[in-house]
C-alpha cells in the first residue's frame, strides 16, 4: 500500500477542489478490501483451502493485477497524469472564491510541528492496536477468529472514518480550520481511549460476555465476537 497509494492518488487525483476526497476514498477502499481479506481469509479461506493454497491464490492475484496494470498502461503509453489546477505547484493554497487573497503559506517550522504530530498518530494508532488486540485476545476466545474480528472492526473504522471525512472536508478552505478540526479529531481520539480502560474492566461483568466461552451456536459465537470488538474499538 505504500507504494500503490501513491501512484493511484497521482494518477486519479488532479483537482485541489476533490484533493481529499480522492485521496481518502482510495485509501477508504484499500481498507475496506483489507477487512474483507481478513474476515474472509479466517472464516472460509483457511477452513475451506488450508494455508498453502491461500498464500498460492494471493500471489495470483497480485500477479493477476499487475499484468492487468501493464496491458492498461500499454493502452495509453502517451497518456499524462492529471495535473492538478493550475498553480498547484505554488505551496500557498488555491482562494476560497475568485477576488479573495490565498492564505499565507505555513512556516516551516509549523509544517515540521504537523508532519511530526501526524508521524505521533500513527504510531500511538499502531501501539493501540497492538494493545488492544493483546488485551481483546485474553477477553476473547483467543482464536484465529477473534483475531480476525478484532483487526477487521480496527479497519472498518480507518476505512470509515476515511471515506467519511473524504465526503466533505474538501468543503473547508481556512487552513486554520481544517487544523482544528485534526486537534478535535485526536483529542477524542485520546479521550476514547482512556474511556475503554474502564469498559474494559467492565466488559467480564456484562451477560453477553458470559455466554462467549459456552454457548453451542456458532453464529452466535462470531457475532459475540465482532460485537466485544465493535463496542470496544470502532470509535
Amino acid at each position: 500500500m505504500g507504494a500503490t497509494l501513491p501512484i493511484l492518488s497521482r494518477t486519479l487525483a488532479g483537482s485541489r477542489s476533490t484533493f481529499a476526497k480522492d485521496v481518502g476514498g482510495l485509501y477508504a477502499i484499500n481498507t475496506f478490501g483489507a477487512v474483507a481479506g481478513a474476515v474472509l481469509t479466517a472464516f472460509l479461506f483457511i477452513p475451506s483451502f488450508g494455508l498453502s493454497t491461500i498464500l498460492y491464490s494471493a500471489a495470483i492475484l497480485n500477479l493477476f493485477i499487475g499484468g492487468v496494470a501493464i496491458y492498461m498502461g500499454r493502452l495509453y503509453p502517451d497518456s499524462p497524469a492529471p495535473a492538478l489546477d493550475e498553480g498547484s505547484a505554488d505551496p500557498a493554497p488555491v482562494a476560497e472564491e475568485a477576488g479573495e487573497a490565498a492564505e499565507a503559506p505555513m512556516s516551516s517550522s509549523f509544517t515540521r510541528i504537523l508532519i511530526v504530530g501526524f508521524a505521533v498518530s500513527g504510531f500511538t494508532g499502531l501501539a493501540y492496536e497492538v494493545i488492544w488486540t493483546r488485551v481483546l485476545g485474553f477477553m476473547l476466545t483467543g482464536t484465529v477468529y477473534a483475531f480476525a474480528a478484532v483487526l477487521a472492526v480496527f479497519l472498518s473504522g480507518i476505512a470509515v472514518g476515511s471515506f467519511v471525512f473524504s465526503r466533505f472536508i474538501d468543503r473547508f478552505r481556512s487552513r486554520g480550520l481544517l487544523i482544528t478540526i485534526l486537534a478535535v479529531v485526536e483529542i477524542l481520539i485520546g479521550l476514547s481511549s482512556v474511556a475503554l480502560i474502564g469498559l474494559y474492566d467492565k466488559i467480564p461483568g456484562f451477560g453477553f460476555y458470559a455466554k462467549m466461552g459456552s454457548t453451542p451456536d456458532w453464529a452466535e459465537f462470531v457475532y459475540l465476537n465482532f460485537f466485544t470488538a465493535f463496542i470496544t474499538l470502532i470509535i
